[in-house]
């Protein structure tokens, strides 16, 4: 394996790991690493002995718990949304005929819509944090 001149430095046990560093000098091809594309490769002894091991199972089932989270979210958003269009056009058809109390009711149940969305997102973001 042949080095560039400005990069001998560059490659080492301790920037990329003992094994990477036996596979690559063992290597016949030859192998530039530039100033402009070098990755940085510095990690210490714990990093490179990192494992995923126990902590994959506990991930997927928090990012799994994230996706229903966010999947109830948006259908209740998605439903909720609809019924309000659903009757705001059908207050607005009402014209003249339409009542006080009809705009109300679309107001009262697009903020309580509202609030629930808040209450659930606050929840859900709280519980975020703990995975």
């Amino acid at each position: 394996m042949e080095w560039a001149e400005d990069n001998s430095d560059k490659l080492t046990i301790p920037s990329v790991g003992n094994p990477l560093y036996t596979s690559l000098t063992t290597s016949t091809e030859r192998v530039f690493l530039n100033a402009r594309y070098q990755v940085p490769t510095k990690c210490s002894a714990a990093c490179r002995g990192f494992r995923f091991g126990a902590t994959l199972p506990g991930l997927t089932a928090g990012v799994l718990g994230i996706y229903g989270n966010v999947l109830t979210l948006a259908w209740l958003g998605g439903l909720g949304s609809f019924v309000c269009l659903v009757y705001l056009i059908f207050v607005i058809l009402q014209g003249t005929q339409a009542t006080q109390n009809m705009y109300l009711y679309l107001y009262a149940f697009t903020l309580v819509l509202c609030f629930v969305l808040w209450v659930m997102l606050c929840v859900y973001l709280s519980r975020v944090g703990a995975v």
